[in-house]
């Protein structure tokens, strides 16, 4: 390893701990990572993107992995219940694991800077009817407000200094990331689907409500 990366993931665990539980595959992500691109002093920000990166890429279990968990249920139901049970069976593995489409979100409103980018990408300036994808992020810079669309009706808006992450736009489970200043959510009831706000590693989860979340540095 040509670089000590030891510090910059003990600040990824204390920004999110539940990064301890996957810690090979964060540590090789952050080697690859800084391979390319090492500040001289790895500040705040640099710590803040790559957490970023970890959360914005979610590993697919494998052919293997499917068949080793569900593997030895579905074979009993097979013996117990014929081929009845096998079509059901068949019918159920395909429809669990069909891969599923992430949504999409709108810039609808833009006052002041606002700045948006993809995941990994660079900031550039943001225009009403920007289009936004999982990964992708949005901030403001000084005085402003933006207002992001969700496929699924919610809304998030952001306030003055203030920037958000949509870490998450599965249908089934969206998540935004209030990695600095006051992002207001009003989200669609939903039994099907659930809504949170990362803040600090601490999860706000909406129950078809409308909630602000603060992130700055005197609160």
């Amino acid at each position: 390893m040509s670089h000590d990366i030891h510090p910059i993931l003990e600040e990824l665990y204390r920004l999110d701990s539940k990064l301890r539980t996957d810690a090979k595959n964060v540590e090789a992500m952050v080697s690859e990572f800084v391979a390319h691109e090492l500040p001289a002093k790895p500040d705040a920000e640099f710590v803040a993107r790559l957490r970023r990166e970890l959360l914005s890429r979610k590993p697919k279990p494998s052919i293997s992995e499917i068949i080793f968990n569900h593997g030895i249920v579905y074979m009993k139901r097979l013996l117990i219940s014929g081929a009845v049970v096998a079509a059901v069976v068949v019918i159920a593995i395909v429809t669990l694991y069909r891969p599923t489409r992430a949504l999409g979100a709108e810039l609808v409103h833009a006052e002041g800077a606002v700045l948006y980018r993809t995941a990994g990408g660079v900031w550039q300036e943001a225009a009403v009817d920007t289009s936004l994808k999982e990964g992708d992020g949005v901030k403001i810079i000084g005085e402003g407000r933006a207002i992001i669309i969700l496929d699924d009706g919610s809304a998030v808006r952001l306030n003055n200094d203030s920037e958000a992450t949509l870490a998450s736009l599965a249908p089934d489970h969206m998540r935004v990331v209030n990695e600095h200043g006051e992002i207001y959510s009003r989200v669609v009831k939903s039994k099907s689907r659930l809504f949170d706000v990362n803040v600090g590693g601490t999860i706000y989860r909406a129950l078809g409500t409308a909630y602000m979340t603060v992130n700055t540095e005197e609160t």
